[in-house]
């Protein structure tokens, strides 16, 4: 199936959180991956900043993005990364087809 759409959350994390997050994280990256139309989600750590990681979800379709952010597994990764005074930013991306110039 081909990708519609992305997701992405950046994480910037307080100094006390850096070391266990990745496997903190991961149990939430299993729960998201079950959403229907989900591809994949994919957890990154910045190479240049240890406390900066990146979330990404690949989706089949924009309205079922837009539908896992209202979910009971978003919303538990969000309310987890609040309590550990994480940063968060927010983007989605939905490309689009290129034109065709003269045909």
């Amino acid at each position: 199936m081909a990708i519609e759409c992305v997701n992405t959350i950046e994480i910037q994390l307080p100094e006390g959180c850096i070391h266990a997050f990745a496997e903190f994280a991961q149990a939430h990256v299993l729960r998201l991956q079950k959403y229907s139309g989900c591809h994949d989600y994919v957890l990154v750590q910045s190479s240049q900043d240890e406390s900066r990681w990146w979330l990404s979800g690949y989706w089949e379709s924009k309205a079922l993005m837009e539908s896992s952010f209202e979910g009971a597994a978003m919303a538990a990764l969000l309310d987890d990364l609040i309590q550990k005074g994480a940063s968060l930013s927010f983007g989605s991306f939905i490309p689009q087809m290129a034109k065709s110039h003269g045909r």
